[in-house]
């Protein structure tokens, strides 16, 4: 603090350390209740944020300006330093003094905001909830304090917030985005479970922001399951599945893809693995990733290898051309996903059975018996090589590389 008037950095001193009898005398002496801009923050945060609710009065008393900013943390205020030293007295003593409950620091955030990230945060929320904070401020991300709790999964002070304003459940962020699409997007699966027991929606929301497809891309069956059985029309309606098993597919999350195309029941699983995606089918994206667990859901759930895309060109067609670079391509393991491919109707009829990995030139270099047969990981029946390996085992390296 070089260059600050000696008594206006005596006084924050003081401040900070509780000497009541030495702040009256530095006051006394005519050092600045609200200290110097030099300061990095005014003596009054300094004793909200350790709780001193003596000295706070003290100050409040002699005219400390309770909306003086900090240079740091850049824009803070007294009421956002109660908050963020976890201090219920010290809010209080603000809020009696007349502190701007929904005032804004740098980033935007609201004293309600801040009280996701403290551990009594339900505590402080409610102080701020006596004198009619608003849980519909916005800070610099256009979020709430809503999507703010939820995103770090606060259940707490989620609680709190729908508590005293219901219709904070789906207030959309200035993005689009539900709070449970955020809480989704931070892979929060409590704080989403939390709001769909609530009542929480996201049909209506643009099918880009719907919590489904957030939980799709994060790779959380166990979220999508949840969503799944709570509705459909919850999670983003119909329209968002397709969206939702693009993203599955190219994640390579079969446990997903296998739940979202499933999603209207057994007798709609084609319906869905046939779905129209930008590019194509789900297999057309499928076969394009080298994605063998997904092309597996996808066949076995009716997909039909010969419906072309819109340029015309089969899934076959298009395998392997989405890696990039050049290295990342494996001909030995795109040569088996096209013979996976051409074995379609054998999934359809649930007769299972795996390409040999012959590299392309019809040859295999397995042995197979049809005397013996085994299952895979992914469930699947398989013949076993004679020998000592299965063909599953060697599939697996080859498609691991």
């Amino acid at each position: 603090m070089p260059g600050a008037a000696a008594g206006d950095r005596r006084l924050l001193m003081e401040v900070e350390k509780g000497n009541l009898s030495g702040v009256k005398k530095l006051l006394a002496g005519g050092a600045n209740v609200d200290g110097s801009r030099e300061l990095e923050y005014p003596p009054i945060m300094g004793a909200a944020r350790n709780g001193n609710a003596a000295m706070l009065k003290l100050l409040i008393s002699k005219g400390a300006d309770l909306e003086t900013e900090a240079r740091f943390p850049a824009g803070s205020r007294a009421i956002h330093a109660a908050i963020s030293g976890e201090n219920p007295t010290a809010l209080s003593v603000l809020l009696e003094a007349g502190a701007d409950f929904n005032s804004r620091d740098g980033a935007g955030e609201t004293p309600l905001m801040l009280t996701a990230l403290a551990d009594t945060g339900a505590l402080l929320a409610r102080e701020l909830f006596k004198v009619g904070a608003s849980p519909f401020v916005k800070n610099a991300d256009g979020m709430s304090a809503m999507h703010v709790a939820a995103g770090l999964g606060n259940l707490e002070v989620m609680t709190v917030i729908l508590t005293n304003t219901p219709s904070a459940l789906n207030v959309l962020d200035n993005k689009g985005f539900t709070p449970m699409g955020i809480a989704a997007l931070r892979g929060q699966r409590r704080a989403v479970f939390h709001l769909l027991s609530a009542g929480a929606s996201d049909l209506g929301v643009d099918e880009q922001n719907a919590a489904i497809l957030w939980a799709c891309d994060g790779g959380h069956p166990r979220m999508v399951r949840m969503m799944l059985e709570h509705g459909i029309n919850r999670v983003g309606g119909l329209g968002a599945i397709p969206n939702s098993i693009g993203v599955a597919v190219q994640g390579r999350q079969a446990k997903i893809l296998e739940m979202l195309v499933s999603a209207e029941g057994e007798e709609n699983r084609r319906k869905w693995a046939e779905c129209r995606l930008r590019d194509g089918t789900p297999l057309h994206l499928a076969a394009a990733w080298v994605s063998v667990r997904a092309i597996h859901v996808l066949l076995s759930a009716g997909a039909r290898e010969t419906l072309p895309n819109g340029y015309g060109k089969l899934a076959s067609e298009e395998v392997g051309i989405a890696l990039r670079p050049p290295a990342r391509r494996s001909p030995r393991k795109e040569a088996a996903v096209v013979r996976m491919l051409q074995r379609g109707p054998a999934y359809r009829a649930r007769s299972y059975g795996w390409p040999t990995l012959d590299g392309g030139n019809g040859t295999s270099d397995v042995t197979l018996s049809s005397r013996t047969r085994g299952a895979n990981s992914f469930g699947v029946q398989i013949f076993r090589p004679t020998g000592t390996r299965f063909f599953a085992t060697r599939f697996a390296r080859y498609a691991n590389k």
